[in-house]
């Protein structure tokens, strides 16, 4: 029934774009099409920033790494992260008003591929990414992130404390999001260890494009939304000594609901 009804607005939202189609060729509209809404009225301002919220959050670059600099003797490391995060409820909500409650799924996961190099003594820049162009039945996807360490205070023991800024773009079908993300960050590293913890905040702006094929014609529909959150994390980053082996586990709270817990598995050098 909620689906029906969904698409009996999707059509009705549609009509002015249907006739100014066919009155481009005609001369005139049969009527005054200024009556009829927006096909972007269909997205409410709380299902474009819940979409916004949920792709941004889940799909974030996180870099996995702690506080500690890598310095430039070699200093460089990569792997493969997958994270898996909490859907918001906020996703849930929006799509029960359309009639999609069945499509409502409780987490998303996220692989990427990941680099990172020490440029100076106390600074890392760091690049992440997947990209699938999609076919058939499986969309495009999008994953793109990078990030920027410094080291605050990093003393010859005692904790390390640094400041990062992540950036990451990611397009999940109809959702593309940017994300802006400052993390404060303190870790102690050991000779198999380097335990990290850190707080940080996001900004996330989202673009929702959904075509919708009604009467013979494609009709778009489009909005913008926007999300903040706040969050904290713990990991710790494990080396196996002389062979430069690494396995980083990291868990973390988001104030948004996209709690997430990830795993990291690379080399150092």
């Amino acid at each position: 029934m909620r689906i029906n009804t969904a698409v009996r607005t999707a059509a009705v939202c549609a009509i002015p774009a249907i006739f100014a189609a066919t009155a481009a060729r005609a001369g005139s509209f049969p009527f005054d099409a200024s009556l009829f809404p927006s096909p972007d009225s269909l997205l409410t301002d709380d299902m474009k920033n819940a979409f916004t919220k949920t792709v941004g959050l889940t799909t974030d670059f996180r870099p996995m790494e702690p506080a500690t600099p890598l310095g430039t003797w070699i200093g460089l490391d990569f792997g493969i992260e997958v994270t898996v995060s909490k859907v918001p409820s906020d996703l849930a909500a929006s799509l029960d008003k359309i009639g999609m409650s069945g499509l409502n799924i409780p987490i998303l996961p996220a692989l990427r591929a990941q680099a990172h190099k020490g440029i100076t003594k106390n600074i890392d820049i760091g690049f992440g990414g997947i990209y699938y162009k999609g076919a058939g039945k499986i969309p495009q996807l999008k994953l793109i992130g990078a990030s920027l360490k410094i080291a605050l205070y990093n003393p010859d023991q005692g904790p390390t404390i640094a400041l990062r800024g992540c950036y990451s773009i990611s397009k999940i079908m109809i959702v593309s999001t940017t994300n802006y993300s400052a993390q404060l960050l303190a870790s102690r590293k050991m000779d198999f260890a380097d335990p990290y913890i850190g707080i940080g905040f996001q900004y996330i702006t989202g673009i929702i494009k959904v075509e919708l094929p009604i009467m013979g014609f494609t009709i778009t529909a489009e909005g913008t939304g926007k999300a903040m959150a706040g969050s904290a994390f713990t990991g710790v980053q494990f080396t196996v000594p002389n062979l430069g082996l690494q396995l980083t586990l990291e868990g973390g709270y988001n104030s948004g609901g996209a709690h997430g817990l990830g795993m990291k598995i690379g080399m150092g050098f």
